[in-house]
Order: C-alpha cells, then structure tokens, then sequence
C-alpha cells in the first residue's frame, strides 16, 4: 500500500521532471537556501464512498516561492509557475503524469494562486499556490 511519504516523494519527483530548476521540498524543511522553491504541505484527506469501495481524496497546498517581493520579475515568473502549458507549469507537469508514476490514481491542481506577500524565514517572497486533489 502506497503511503502518504510515498505521494509525496512521487508528486516531487514528477513536478522536478517537468519544470527544471524548481527545488521540491515534500514536507516542510527547515531552511530553504536557493529560490525558487516549492513546498509540498497536507490539507486534509477526505474518505469517498463508491459503487466499488472507499477512496481516499486529499487536499494538498502547493507553495512555489519565487522571488523576493522586491523581485519585480517574480511576478510575471509566479504567473508562468500557473500557467496551463509551458516549460516551466506546475500543471503541465503534473498533467503529463496524473498517476505519479503509478503512486495514486488521479492527481490534478483544483486553484491556483497568487500570494502577494508571504514571509518565511528572513525575507517575504511571491508564491504562487496550488491546490491539488489526489485521489487514491
């Protein structure tokens, strides 16, 4: 059975393969030294009664911090993170492997949004967030 630590670790490796130089974290770390950075955080987990048995729905956060907010190219990059296609949307990564590798059996990015300001360790950044729905 495929544990929470395993979605995780599969929902990093495929938003890495699919937008290069983004960092995935899957669980919070305790310092992020290079940006842009993206931290993998639980929501909530929902169970789904069906016709075939009970699934499992959770809701996680997706936090891209890009830039400083000082940055003024990090919004127009935070955009870009949200954006349906291209080299470096975070869902076009992970539309091209909804599964995760076989992890779950259906991830897919429900909001996104833009975090004018948010602060986190030292410095307040642009992040741009996601809210995924995977299903397992």
């Amino acid at each position: 059975m495929t544990t929470q630590t395993d979605v995780f670790d599969s929902l990093k490796t495929v938003i890495e393969a699919g937008v290069s130089g983004l960092r995935v974290y899957p669980r919070v770390p305790s310092s992020v030294n290079e940006l842009p950075a993206a931290i993998i955080v639980p929501v909530n987990r929902d169970a789904v009664i069906t016709m075939g048995g009970t699934l499992s729905m959770q809701t996680v956060r997706i936090s891209v911090y890009v830039a400083s907010v000082d940055n003024e190219q990090a919004w127009e990059t935070a955009q870009n993170y949200q954006g349906a296609t291209g080299s470096v949307s975070i869902q076009a990564a992970i539309d091209s492997n909804p599964t995760l590798g076989g992890a779950v059996d259906c991830a897919l990015i429900r909001t996104t949004e833009i975090v004018q300001r948010e602060a986190f360790g030292a410095g307040d950044y642009v992040v741009a967030e996601f809210t995924v729905e995977i299903w397992r």
